[in-house]
């Protein structure tokens, strides 16, 4: 091919060959180059999408699991639907209790947004977002 290129699944490290060799006289040359592409810490994020913070000890309080060693930080903030920040944490060390900044009032039976923000020294950061669904009954 004249200008091969891969497209990689997933990030992380790969040892990249390219082989070259000329039809006409079967002079062949080749190149080798280790790459390192961002892995996404979102792979393996189990972000649920409801909770339920009702004293019970089940599901009382909102955690997300499986963050990616290769980050450094990441960050959840909550809002209602009126785009009020009602929650601010790391999602490796705390979880949302159903209350405004975990101290606060209890929040009503709703819909909640989230936006989770990892960063990683000389990366990029990654960002996602959706909804939770707070039931308190």
């Amino acid at each position: 091919e004249e200008s091969p290129f891969y497209i990689y699944p997933w990030g992380g490290q790969f040892r990249v060959v390219l082989l070259i060799k000329n039809s006409d006289n079967e002079c062949s040359d080749s190149a080798v180059e280790l790459l390192e592409f961002p892995i996404n810490p979102f792979t393996e994020l189990e972000i649920p999408n409801v909770f339920t913070p009702n004293n019970d000890g089940l599901n009382d309080c909102y955690t997300i699991l499986g963050i990616s060693e290769e980050c450094e930080q990441g960050e959840i903030i909550i809002y209602n639907r009126w785009g009020d920040r009602i929650y601010k944490g790391s999602i490796t060390d705390n979880c949302w209790n159903g209350r405004i900044e975990n101290v606060g009032n209890e929040l009503p039976t709703g819909v909640y947004y989230y936006l989770i923000q990892t960063e990683r020294e000389g990366k990029l950061s990654i960002r996602t977002n959706g909804v939770i669904h707070l039931i308190r009954n």
